[in-house]
């Protein structure tokens, strides 16, 4: 049974059979009431028999939302299950973006910063904040993913003798849907703020600054101390992304003239990262600046500590495993391995702290200095769309700055009640000498 799902505009058909006591049943159909394809509807009808209808009903609305995701990007999921190709990494990690904004929502994450026109950005940060979706709505959608994919590879090839590139594919696309998604869900909340406060509190920060200190009696690591207090100084000086500190290489250093740069290059599917979920660079390359201290520091590690484990010297990726626990010493570090250190530190500041609310903070302190400094907006959207990585025609300034924007809001809108109220008592006086 090959069939393509349909490219139309999709809709959640509810009926009820009548050859089955008028039982109510569901399915994802065309505007021409044509069920979008078999195999969903198999889904929904079959797969799904022993489900309460309303939950049913609400899995087809996640299902269709998902459908008509990847029919947006061109990729015919039941074609990809049937070839075996599956998915790519980047595929994935675009779904997992996808499924953190309410589909619903209609806005745009978009502005035109060329307006100059600090009320409309400050207008449309609040409406972007409500355009992000809760962690349960994104987990929902990426779990109905991962269960229709399971449900097609498991009719589709059960009966046959399954390649192992293609099992290994499979595998490796529902345990990106199973475990690495869930698992950066839980710092969503955290990161999804109110614009009222910021993303990270002085006090917390400056807290885990002190505390990651190699030498702090707050430091709550046994071993790795050194290495992790690198890992987290860069992430505050650069505001980079996880990932891309992640996948660092010793070529990407500058130990040598100026002695103050790392580069940010994307990778994608590098040959040589052994890691099962290789982090990706999202944003363009770009170069960020380092305090000259903190590479000679960096050097240091790479010399005196990762010199010491021999399978450091089988890739050129800077931060390793320092534990055998599973005789992985030596191997790049693991994405997970860096969330662990967070959720460690976490514990000891009593502040949910991730690798992503070291970036809101980045730019953060950025919009301060820049407001210090006297700088103009178009000045600090050109320097800050190239630290980050940023093309030049990203909105994304306005998502990572949302609290100050919101600062900036608050103080005009002060300004214009004032003004307002000047203007009611100038109408008082008015009609007193009348």
């Amino acid at each position: 049974m090959n069939s393509k799902i349909h490219k139309e505009k999709m809709f959640v058909f509810v009926g009820k059979d009548r050859a089955n006591n008028n039982k109510p049943f569901v399915n994802i159909c065309t505007p021409d009431y044509i069920p979008v394809s078999p195999w969903v509807s198999n889904y929904l009808t079959i797969h799904l028999s022993g489900t309460k209808f309303n939950s049913k009903n609400q899995y087809a609305k996640e299902l269709k939302l998902v459908l008509e995701y990847f029919n947006s990007k061109n990729i015919d999921i039941e074609e990809r299950v049937y070839s075996g190709r599956f998915f790519e990494m980047a595929e994935l990690e675009a779904f997992f973006n996808f499924c953190k904004y309410k589909s619903e929502s209609g806005l745009s994450n978009v502005v035109d910063i060329n307006s100059d026109s600090s009320i409309e950005i400050a207008m449309h940060a609040g409406k972007v904040a409500t355009g992000l979706a809760k962690a349960g709505t994104a987990k929902s959608k990426i779990k109905q993913f991962r269960d229709f994919l399971s449900f097609l590879f498991m009719y589709i090839h059960a009966d046959n003798l399954v390649p192992a590139d293609v099992r290994y594919r499979y595998e490796l696309a529902k345990e990106f849907l199973t475990k690495e998604c869930p698992g950066r869900l839980k710092d969503f909340e955290s990161e999804c703020v109110g614009e009222a406060e910021s993303p990270l509190p002085t006090n917390a920060f400056i807290n885990l600054m002190d505390m990651i200190k190699v030498d702090s009696p707050e430091n709550p690591f046994k071993r790795s101390k050194f290495r992790n207090y690198l890992m987290i100084n860069l992430y505050i000086e650069t505001g980079n992304r996880r990932g891309d500190h992640a996948s660092l290489k010793i070529s990407d250093m500058k130990f040598e003239g100026t002695f103050d740069e790392i580069a940010i290059v994307k990778r994608p599917n590098d040959p040589s990262d052994s890691r099962k979920f290789q982090p990706a660079t999202k944003t363009d390359s770009h170069l960020s600046q380092v305090p000259k201290s903190l590479m000679i520091d960096v050097e240091r590690y790479i010399n005196e500590v990762r010199t010491l484990h021999p399978k450091s010297n089988q890739h050129e990726f800077v931060f390793i495993t320092e534990n055998n626990s599973k005789g992985t010493i030596g191997e790049p570090l693991s994405l997970s391995s860096i969330d662990k250190i967070f959720e460690k530190i976490s514990k000891v500041i009593g502040y949910k702290i991730h690798c992503h609310l070291l970036r809101y903070k980045f730019n953060e302190i950025m919009t301060e200095i820049a407001e210090e400094q006297g700088l103009s907006d178009v000045e600090v959207e050109k320097m800050r769309k190239y630290m980050m990585g940023w093309s030049r025609d990203s909105a994304m300034a306005d998502k990572y700055n949302r609290y100050k924007i919101h600062k900036k809001a608050q103080l005009f809108n002060q300004l214009r009640q004032d003004k307002m109220t000047e203007a009611g008592k100038k109408i008082e006086k008015t009609e007193e000498t009348k």
